[in-house]
């Protein structure tokens, strides 16, 4: 894949490799994937959470590469059969298809990247609770959803002095909000909740948050022990 590729992609959604950078002849940054947190402290448990962060982000920025490679090749091959005589029956197929990809890309692929990092914050709470407090907790406030349920016992019940900015919490709320309508079949509001919040937003706020609860780790009678 060409990084004139990668770099279309790094601009529409602000995605790009964890870890990694381009930049321009004269050293001007062009992509950076600096956004996914590294921890500087040794824990096999945060170690792991954000190897799979990392992981996570580059397969869904490869599989935007892919379907906007897919589309490219399909609207090359129109321009050239557009050319052609007697190809009634492949313009037909291309005129099928290229709308399909170009949904395939807006919706579907910036949704299901959401989706799955959905499944990440639930399985990463749960890994680092169980490191933390010993357990899973029943979630007893009706009113609370998941995500502040956990947070509430990681502070009530691990000791954590945890302070997490209420924009990254709402980039959470915001793309739970996003994983619900795809779920439960509510397609014709995705693309404007889509809009409202990019890709690269939704895994800074979930770095932040795992990063704000790693170096608070660190700070309770769990990091005293860990030491």
């Amino acid at each position: 894949m060409a990084l004139d590729d990668e770099l279309n992609i790094a601009s529409k959604y602000g995605l790009y490799w964890a870890g990694a950078s381009a930049e321009d002849e004269n050293g001007n940054a062009l992509a950076d994937g600096f956004y996914i947190y590294q921890p500087e402290r040794f824990s096999s448990t945060f170690f792991l959470l954000f190897d799979k962060l990392r992981q996570l982000n580059d397969y869904c920025f490869d599989q935007l590469l892919s379907s906007e490679g897919r589309l490219r090749m399909l609207t090359a091959q129109r321009s050239v059969t557009d050319g052609r005589s007697r190809c009634a029956s492949e313009l037909d197929w291309l005129d099928d298809e290229i709308p399909m990809w170009e949904d395939n890309i807006e919706v579907i692929g910036r949704a299901t990247s959401i989706v799955l990092l959905c499944s990440f914050v639930e399985w990463a709470l749960k890994l680092v609770t169980r490191e933390l407090c010993g357990a899973i907790p029943r979630k007893r406030d009706r009113s609370m959803s998941d995500f502040e349920s956990m947070l509430h016992h990681l502070r009530h019940n691990a000791g954590l002095n945890l302070s997490v900015d209420e924009a990254s919490v709402g980039t959470v709320h915001a793309f739970r909000a996003i994983r619900n309508s795809f779920a439960h079949g509510d397609w014709a509001t995705l693309a404007e909740q889509l809009d409202a919040v990019s890709l690269r937003t939704c895994f800074e706020a979930v770095a932040r948050i795992f990063q704000c609860i790693e170096e608070s780790a660190w700070q309770s009678p769990w990091g005293e022990l860990s030491s």
